[in-house]
């Protein structure tokens, strides 16, 4: 389908933008927004100097939206300079080398469609310029990996909107850092080359410094009946399993316990034992790594992702740590448990263990970039 991008520059063009904002965050996902309704819409302070993108499909209806901020240009919230830690970034470099994007939405009919691409392609048009040398996003758990894709990095910990509960997790793009962009081999490398954006060794050596995560409280995930919550994966369908004939996928099935996590839960510590495998059924956490002084954010897991993989292989201790930035179920399988059947079982090993080499590997290959850069810890 072919998508018509403008910008909202009028009164009504805004509205569509502020209505199709409620109809996603309101009517679909079902969040409680003060002050939103369907007449005028969900509205934010600082839209009145962003510049708003609307996008429609061929039947004229909108489809998408997105809003670029320039802070030298607009008056932002004092919350989202919090939620983002901006003003080290300002104080370093000015706000005029920040550019925030924000509320990126597209109308659940044109979902997996390249519309998104098409939005996020136009705001670089808007967002790049030659000053312009960190672009952030709050961005959801959902949309994590397709953001690091593009060359977005963690730099900070996740929150949570007082008023609605939604969970965010800053991202950052460093437009100046041309090592990381080709080292990833991002498709914004040739935009920020194009508009004029040099490689400033400066940025990238302050960005990374600010790498950190929060630490979260203390907490141990209670055991839960085996039902899955709507949206779940299930266990039988991980890529842990192919290849395994129903008889044995039911016997290792019978290994793993239901376990139910709440939002901001500390899962998994560290250096800690034993080596059980977890499958994450629903919901989405954060894998940090830890110098004894503070943490480093390395990677945001969801449904169907395994957690433990490397302790459980190595039988060596955690080798991270995992919390929760969302409430859902993961099931575990206890180490020794598991250990117990394979060896009893050699051709079912076999495939289990060339299931779990094949998942690493997809993992590490997607994530190549993180070997040849060291983590600023």
């Amino acid at each position: 389908m072919n998508f018509r991008i403008e910008t909202a520059d009028s009164d009504e063009s805004r509205r569509l933008v502020y209505q199709l904002r409620y109809r996603i965050f309101v009517e679909e996902l079902k969040y409680r927004i003060p002050g939103a309704n369907a007449e005028e819409g969900l509205r934010e302070a600082t839209d009145a100097g962003s510049h708003l993108l609307l996008a429609f499909d061929e039947e004229g209806r909108t489809a998408g939206t997105m809003a670029v901020d320039h802070w030298g240009r607009v008056d932002l919230d004092p919350a989202t300079v919090d939620h983002l830690r901006l003003m080290g970034f300002a104080e370093a470099f000015g706000r005029e080398a920040i550019v925030i994007t924000r509320k990126l939405l597209v109308a659940q009919a044109h979902r997996g469609s390249m519309l998104m691409l098409e939005l996020l392609a136009e705001a670089g048009q808007v967002a790049f310029q030659p000053s312009v040398l960190f672009v952030f996003v709050d961005c959801s758990p959902y949309l994590v990996g397709y953001y690091e894709k593009l060359g977005f990095r963690r730099y900070a910990p996740h929150f949570s909107y007082d008023e609605t509960g939604i969970i965010s997790v800053p991202l950052c793009l460093v437009t100046a850092d041309h090592q990381h962009l080709e080292r990833i081999g991002s498709p914004i490398l040739h935009l920020a080359r194009l508009t004029g954006i040099p490689d400033v060794p400066e940025a990238r050596r302050y960005f990374e410094s600010q790498w950190t995560a929060q630490p979260a409280s203390a907490a141990t995930a209670a055991p839960a009946p085996h039902s899955e919550p709507a949206g779940a994966v299930s266990l039988l369908d991980s890529p842990l399993f192919e290849g395994v004939d129903d008889a044995d996928r039911a016997t290792l099935a019978e290994l793993f316990e239901a376990v139910e996590f709440k939002p901001r839960q500390r899962l998994l510590e560290q250096g800690s034992s034993p080596a059980d495998l977890y499958f994450l059924a629903n919901g989405f956490v954060e894998v940090s790594l830890s110098d004894g002084q503070r943490e480093l954010a390395i990677a945001t897991l969801g449904p169907g992702d395994l957690i433990g993989e490397i302790g459980f292989l190595l039988d060596s201790p955690r080798s991270s740590s995992v919390h929760s930035l969302t409430g859902g179920m993961l099931y575990r399988a206890r180490a020794d448990r598991m250990v117990a059947l394979l060896e009893e079982r050699p051709s079912l090993a076999a495939r289990l263990y060339r299931n779990l080499a094949r998942l690493l590997a997809e993992r590490l290959k997607s994530r190549s970039f993180l070997i040849t850069e060291k983590p600023p810890l």
